[in-house]
């Protein structure tokens, strides 16, 4: 029922929904129940968004789709239907514009589930 429930919310598009797809966010989506769940999300995530907007970009939605495809950039620039050698651009840039640090885990996981927040609360669109 939570997959259905948040499918619907999250892809509305899709007509068959799993719950592994969509866990994070019931685990999410519990403590936006108690707190404002906004407050959690990582500086960087939020600058880079802003940057976003600044500069008409899609830093963010590239950086986003990287971390859910294990950072695997030719899986990510197929998602995002891009040349891998774009990806590579992209994903310099993101370093350029950001400062991260690619072999921090305990940062890229902040960063994941600050995008994980942001699509749940609706403010982010990809």
């Amino acid at each position: 029922m939570e997959a259905m429930k948040l499918g619907l919310r999250l892809e509305p598009a899709a007509s068959i929904y799993h719950y592994k797809n969509f866990e994070a966010y019931h685990m999410l989506d519990l403590l936006a129940e108690k707190k404002d769940i906004a407050d959690f999300c990582c500086p960087l995530v939020m600058n880079l968004i802003e940057y976003d907007k600044n500069n008409q970009d899609i830093y963010a939605e590239t950086l986003f789709v990287y971390l859910k495809c294990g950072k695997n950039s030719k899986k990510s620039a197929s998602t995002l239907n891009i040349h891998h050698n774009t990806m590579g651009y992209r994903l310099r840039k993101i370093e350029e514009i950001t400062n991260i640090d690619w072999d921090d885990g305990e940062l890229l996981a902040h960063i994941l589930c600050s995008f994980l927040i942001l699509k749940l609360s609706k403010k982010i669109a990809f």
